[in-house]
């Protein structure tokens, strides 16, 4: 089974990914983490702060680290035949035949909540983080790719908006879909 979970700033997906990883033993490949770990300056602990902004805004100067790293990533997932891919981007960038695709959805003020909530910060200093990432990264894949990641949702197999929803809920609702898919 190939999955891939997306979604914007604090949607979840990284907490989804690594527990559906877990439930259906699928190898976890973490997108986030292996875009930030190939940017020269990668000395900050979540996007979601000045240094991550900034490194966020050299992406959208150097096109190749993300071209470079979306690729790596696809070669991963491609060759392994168990995995669960957490992405921005790879849902656009995959074949829609033999990969599930999830998108999680939330509205802004509850994902600056989860990301305050992770980050240790304020509510305030999390909208305002949480609303700068997803502005500037949505404008480098729509640069790259032609995408909007907000909006353009009709390649999911399953949209979740868990806005209201806890993380058991969503786990639950997420592992039925995939055990029906599965078979």
């Amino acid at each position: 089974m190939k999955v891939i979970v997306s979604g914007l700033t604090g949607s979840g997906k990284s907490s989804l990914a690594k527990m559906l990883a877990d439930r259906f033993d699928l190898k976890y490949i973490p997108g986030g983490m292996l875009l930030k770990e190939s940017l020269p300056d990668h000395d900050f602990k979540h996007w979601e702060t000045d240094e991550g902004l900034k490194a966020i805004k050299f992406r959208l100067e150097h096109p190749e680290y993300d071209r470079k790293v979306d690729k790596m990533i696809a070669n991963e997932f491609d060759k392994t035949r168990n995995a669960m891919l957490d992405s921005w981007v790879a849902p656009w960038r995959t074949p829609k035949d033999g990969i599930i695709k999830i998108y999680l959805k939330a509205d802004l003020k509850c994902r600056a909540e989860r990301v305050a909530k992770r980050d240790s910060t304020s509510i305030e200093e999390a909208l305002h983080y949480t609303k700068n990432k997803d502005k500037l990264t949505t404008m480098i894949y729509k640069k790259l790719y032609g995408f909007d990641s907000r909006n353009d949702l009709q390649i999911f197999d399953l949209v979740i908006d868990d806005t209201n929803l806890d993380t058991a809920s969503l786990f639950k609702i997420s592992e039925l879909f995939l055990s029906k898919q599965k078979g």
